[in-house]
């Protein structure tokens, strides 16, 4: 499957809501798979966890198919929709959260590169970025220079890297264990990747009232 050759989806109109490049994230964020097994629950999680950790309120919702209502964003709090990789879902999730970001998280396998591809045209204009993990810096760089170039030519867009972040079986298989994710984070170099991305979900959040 060539760039060109994926199809473009047309939603209803949407409301402007692409963050500026290194800018704050929005109240919602979609975590959407290239593939299976990508990792977007864990990448949901983890940024959670790691936004709760620097002040922000964050939680993670489960994506649905139905006319469910929009994620609540009145708390203020960061809302992280796990869509998995499944296309239906990932529209629906965005149909409901017209304001939200996409974030694309894909290994940086040519096969996965071309579906992460395929599901950032199938979702245009909806703004996202990618998360790329496995690979060493220089890996993920070329993936993302491939991509940002295909956006670029196929979209008229530039694709944002949000973060690299390297193999750690050892996170998932924890968070899956049942792990607390804070417990299952220390010392995780995954979980360190994504540290400068929950920094974004900070910077975005309103100042949370102390509890009387």
């Amino acid at each position: 499957m060539t760039f060109a050759s994926v199809p473009a989806y047309r939603p209803a109109a949407r409301r402007p809501a692409a963050p500026a490049a290194g800018g704050a994230l929005p109240g919602v964020v979609v975590v959407a798979g290239s593939t299976r097994g990508a990792g977007t629950s864990t990448t949901a999680a983890v940024l959670a966890a790691s936004a709760a950790a620097l002040g922000r309120a964050a939680r993670v919702e489960p994506a649905t198919h139905g006319d469910e209502a929009p994620a609540d964003q009145a708390s203020g709090a960061l809302a992280l929709v796990d869509a998995g990789a499944e296309l239906a879902a990932v529209r629906a999730a965005l149909g409901r959260n017209p304001d939200a970001l996409l974030l694309v998280v894909s290994g940086t396998a040519p096969a996965a590169l071309a579906a992460a591809f395929a599901l950032v045209k199938a979702t245009a204009p909806a703004p996202a970025e990618l998360v790329l993990v496995g690979g060493d810096a220089s890996a993920a760089a070329a993936a993302h220079a491939r991509l940002d170039e295909g956006a670029r030519r196929f979209l008229g867009r530039p694709l944002r890297l949000a973060a690299a972040v390297p193999e750690d079986p050892s996170l998932a298989v924890a968070l899956a264990a049942g792990m607390p994710v804070h417990d299952a984070a220390a010392g995780s170099p995954a979980a360190a990747a994504l540290h400068a991305l929950a920094e974004r979900a900070v910077a975005f959040a309103a100042p949370v009232p102390a509890l009387a």
